[in-house]
C-alpha cells in the first residue's frame, strides 16, 4: 500500500566529503538559485515546474510518500500508465493509477524517472483558488536539503549529499517512519511529547491520530467544533479543539488549533501520533534536511 527513537545529531559543519544519500530519483541541478514561491492563503506552498515539458502548478508536500498528478493532467498530457495501487490519504484510502517516468522542472532542478499517482485532485484547486496539477512529496526531500524562506517567498535547494549544515542554527530530529517520510518531536501543553509527521502539505497546525487523541483525552476535558477532513480519496467528519501551546524546537505556538482525526474506514494506523502542518512553520527560516535527518528552524 502506498502511504500518502527520538534520538539524533547535529550535522557537522565545514566542508566535508559527500554524504551517502540514496534518492529514488535522478536528480540534478543546472545552478544554484533562489525559486520563488506563493505562501497561498497562508497555508499552502504553490510553485511553477514543468511535467514532461509542460507547465504545471505544483504543491509542496513534505507529507507525501509519492508525488500525485492530477488525473485530468495525466489524461492530457497522456502520461503512460501501468497498474494500480491503492493510496491511503490522511482520513481515507483510493486506488490511484501509477504513472512510471515522469520528468519535474523545478527552477534549475530535474527529478527524471518520478513515478506519479494519478488522483482527483480538484477538491485541492478548489481549496486554493487556483488550479493545483502536481503534489510534489518526498522525491524532492530525499534529492535536495530544502531551504524554505517565508519572509522572501523563496525557496532554495541543495544537493543532499553536499548540504552543509548552517553554523549556530537551532535543528530538531527528522526522524525516518515506516511510511518512508520523517517525523518530529511534538510537544503537547508542556505536558507529553509525540512523534508527529512533518507535513508542508496539511494545512491544519496539528493533526492528531485517533489513538493518540483518546490517549491524551483531548476529546475529554475541552469543548470541540465539527470540521471536515479532506485527503486523498474522499473527506471524513472530524473535530477541533484548542491546545494552549504546542512546540517543535524553538518554535512555540500557543491557542493552536488542532485537528481530532476520525478512524480510518480500513483500520489502516500511522507510524506517528500526529502530522504538524505548514501554518506551524510559516513565521521561521525552515531548512529540511532529509539525508542528514535534522529539520533546521530559525524563528
Amino acid at each position: 500500500m502506498l502511504g500518502l527513537l527520538l534520538i539524533g545529531l547535529l550535522a557537522e559543519t565545514g566542508a566535508g566529503p559527500a554524504r551517502p544519500c540514496p534518492a529514488p530519483v535522478a536528480a540534478h541541478l543546472a545552478a544554484e538559485a533562489a525559486i520563488p514561491f506563493e505562501l497561498n492563503d497562508g497555508r499552502r506552498i504553490l510553485l511553477s515546474g514543468t511535467l514532461n515539458g509542460a507547465a504545471v502548478m505544483l504543491l509542496l508536500d513534505s507529507g507525501a510518500e509519492a508525488s500525485v498528478v492530477d488525473a485530468g493532467v495525466a489524461r492530457r498530457l497522456a502520461l503512460p500508465a501501468e497498474g494500480t495501487e491503492v493510496a491511503r490519504g490522511a482520513v481515507t484510502s483510493s486506488e490511484v493509477t501509477r504513472h512510471p517516468g515522469a520528468l519535474l522542472g523545478i527552477g534549475a532542478a530535474t527529478l527524471a524517472g518520478v513515478t506519479l499517482y494519478a488522483a482527483d485532485l480538484a477538491p485541492l484547486s478548489a481549496a486554493a483558488g487556483k488550479p493545483v496539477d502536481l503534489i510534489l512529496g518526498t522525491e524532492l526531500f530525499q534529492s535536495f536539503a530544502v531551504d524554505l524562506d517565508f519572509a522572501e517567498q523563496l525557496l532554495r535547494l541543495t544537493p543532499a549529499a553536499t548540504f552543509v549544515a548552517p553554523a549556530g542554527m537551532p535543528s530538531v530530529p527528522l526522524v525516518p517512519t515506516a511510511d518512508g517520510i520523517r517525523a518530529v518531536p511534538l510537544g503537547i501543553e508542556g505536558r507529553t511529547t509525540i512523534l508527529a509527521t512533518f507535513d508542508t502539505g496539511s494545512t491544519a497546525p496539528v493533526a492528531l491520530r485517533p489513538e493518540a487523541w483518546r490517549r491524551l483525552g483531548l476529546d475529554r476535558d475541552r469543548p470541540s467544533r465539527p470540521t471536515p477532513a479532506a485527503g486523498v480519496g474522499g473527506t471524513q467528519d472530524a473535530r477541533v479543539v484548542r491546545l494552549r501551546e504546542v512546540a517543535v524546537g524553538p518554535i512555540v505556538m500557543h491557542d493552536v488549533p488542532a485537528m481530532l482525526l476520525p478512524d480510518r474506514p480500513d483500520g489502516t494506523r500511522d507510524a506517528a501520533d500526529a502530522n504538524v502542518g505548514l501554518p506551524l512553520f510559516t513565521r521561521a527560516r525552515v531548512i529540511v534536511d532529509f539525508c542528514g535527518e535534522r529539520l533546521f528552524l530559525r524563528p
